[in-house]
């Protein structure tokens, strides 16, 4: 259980002195995803794993769990033992990650992609192992899914600032929809992000756009927006304090029945907001929806961190009752990175699953950029000791939320002004916002709205 929530120092720190073989793979994973063995020493782990018949029934765990932080290990086990390619999940990691390296054209052959399912997933390994997406690849996907076609501009190689919305019908309902999106230095971006919001099918929107101090043309392109189109908002935070901190100071200038986020490197499907918000409206038990993304790198192909598969949950999705989660488990925590894991598992922890419903569909192209919060040096995945917080981050949330159950008590989020006197658990310093800089923006911040 511990290590299924994330708790690898826990698991680290519990070890059992006389080992079950599960213990020993839950050890071994928790010792992977902290990076305590150099390369070389986890190549032998992974054999020596991938070779026991008998840890065979938690291969595809430890298979499913380290691949993306071992993947040279894992394609040499695979090509030294060639009857784990027959297996459809073993199969698209190899491929996927044939993929990223180069003339990965001459290093496979149809028959190994003909074993994998016939489903979005294996059309976008085709699309990689060749000659990368164009916008027939990514309409094919869509209108797999029953949605509507994307148009584009520009040259190849395709990617999210290529692409255009083309909305066939619009709604007009009276349920407003509250968007936050937060914004720095995303004047490469946010124009793409922008547009696709306004041509949403669904137009009762309220987009606030939170400024988090950019230094580039950020603020200019909202004051655009902004003039354009009176559903947009612009909040101008004059110091920086992170996209959660942003988030959480936009919501309370938002009025919408439901609330959502988009990042600012993202592209909405115009049927996005239709899909999420439709469910809600018919179905009064339901608190949340989500939906799933595809993502694009900057040469135009299909991105996992994971390698496979590339449809996947998009973490800024869930749109849900605004006033009702507020109020009953709050928003987000005041960190710099990973507020939403924690809020999503809080949402799934207070309302169950029964009452959140997942839209599996590709409702999001987003983008995978070097410089994102996701890959930046400071907070990124692809530094060790970042990675290594992210973890710790990860566990600190957890235990709190463990905590509170055990006291008989849901976990709920208080808000900026009580997060600002009393911190809700411990956490790495470098994640921590300074508190002063929260006070300065809630005193200090400009608005800007068009009037009625």
């Amino acid at each position: 259980m511990a290590m299924r929530l994330g708790l690898y120092q826990t698991v680290l720190s519990k070890r059992s002195v006389f080992a079950t073989p599960k213990s020993q793979v839950v050890h071994l994973i928790s010792t992977l995803k902290r990076q305590e063995l150099n390369e070389g020493q986890a190549h032998v782990v992974i054999f020596e794993v991938l070779g026991k018949q008998k840890l065979a029934k938690y291969h595809r765990e430890f298979v499913k769990e380290t691949f993306y932080l071992y993947p040279i290990a894992f394609a040499d086990y695979f090509e030294r033992h060639p009857k784990w390619l027959s297996d459809p999940d073993y199969n698209g990691l190899y491929l996927s990650y044939l993929s990223t390296q180069p003339k990965a054209g001459e290093s496979w052959n149809v028959s190994q992609l003909l074993q994998l399912p016939q489903d979005v997933n294996r059309f976008c390994l085709e699309s990689n192992l060749k000659s990368g997406t164009d916008i027939s690849t990514l309409n094919q996907v869509l209108i797999s899914h029953r949605l509507v076609a994307l148009s584009v501009s520009g040259a190849q190689p395709l990617t999210v600032s290529h692409l255009q919305a083309n909305t066939p019908y619009q709604y007009k309902q009276a349920q407003t929809v509250s968007v936050l999106v937060t914004a720095y230095n995303a004047r490469n971006t946010l124009s793409i992000c922008l547009q696709s919001l306004l041509k949403q099918t669904w137009q009762s929107l309220e987009i606030i756009v939170i400024d988090d101090a950019s230094t580039d043309d950020t603020a200019k392109i909202i004051h655009t927006f902004a003039k354009q189109d009176k559903r947009i908002t612009g909040i101008y935070l004059p110091k920086n304090v992170g996209t959660f901190v942003a988030k959480s100071i936009g919501a309370g200038f938002a009025t919408g029945e439901f609330l959502t986020c988009q990042d600012s490197d993202d592209f909405a499907h115009p049927q996005k907001i239709e899909r999420q918000v439709l469910p809600l409206i018919d179905r009064p038990e339901l608190i949340a929806t989500t939906s799933q993304w595809l993502r694009l790198d900057e040469c135009g192909r299909f991105y996992a961190r994971q390698y496979y598969p590339f449809l996947r949950q998009n973490p800024a999705s869930p749109l849900f009752r605004r006033e009702r989660v507020e109020q009953e488990i709050g928003l987000w925590h005041l960190v710099r990175t990973g507020a939403d894991s924690e809020f999503w598992h809080r949402l799934k922890l207070y309302y169950g699953d029964d009452r959140i419903m997942a839209i599996k569909e590709p409702l999001t192209v987003a983008s995978h950029r070097a410089d994102s919060l996701m890959n930046a040096g400071d907070f990124g995945v692809h530094d060790k000791a970042s990675a290594l917080r992210r973890l710790d981050y990860w566990e600190a949330w957890n235990l709190w939320h463990i905590a509170c159950l055990s006291k008989k008590r849901q976990p709920a989020m208080p808000s900026i002004s009580e997060q600002i006197i009393n911190p809700v658990f411990e956490v790495d310093e470098r994640l921590l916002v300074n508190p002063d800089d929260i006070r300065y923006n809630l005193e200090n911040l400009t608005i800007e709205k068009q009037d009625d």
